[in-house]
């Protein structure tokens, strides 16, 4: 890009290109980043990708995966009980499992929000308790989280 300066400027980077670069460096989070995405692709596609109906009973009852000796590659993580396929129950499966983690980090993310937004406008004893119940609550999630 053609500029009118003579001197050459350097540009400093936004905070946001900074966290980028620190996070890239570390390989150990783009693996998370990675697995997160490839979670997502598989929650996204799971109605195409699986290969049998996941609710869907055969005649094919607890077959064993299909590295046993007796298992077959039809049924690639074998049969249950009731000859449903488990490779496409996991499948289908994600797809609760991710969506009720979605929709429980936004509840909660409103539901603190909104608790902390009282604290601040707020003042003496009511304020007091409230910034007391988000202390019990981060405490709570910092005892619980492993990291």
């Amino acid at each position: 890009m053609l500029t009118d300066n003579i001197y050459q400027e350097e540009r400093i980077p936004t905070q946001f290109e900074r966290f980028w670069r620190s996070y890239k460096a570390n390989s150990l989070a783009m693996f998370g980043l990675w697995c997160l995405g490839l979670i997502i692709l598989i929650t996204l596609i799971a109605p195409w990708l699986a290969p049998h109906d996941p609710q869907a009973q055969s005649g094919e009852l607890l077959l064993p995966p299909s590295w046993s000796p007796a298992g077959t590659v039809e049924y690639f993580l074998g049969t249950d009980d009731l000859g449903r396929d488990i490779l496409s129950r996991l499948i289908a499966g994600s797809q609760l499992s991710f969506g009720a983690a979605v929709l429980i980090t936004v509840i909660s993310a409103v539901i603190g929000c909104f608790i902390g937004i009282m604290a601040g406008m707020t003042k003496g004893l009511l304020s007091s308790t409230l910034n007391h119940l988000l202390d019990t609550v981060m405490s709570m999630r910092l005892f619980l989280s492993p990291f």
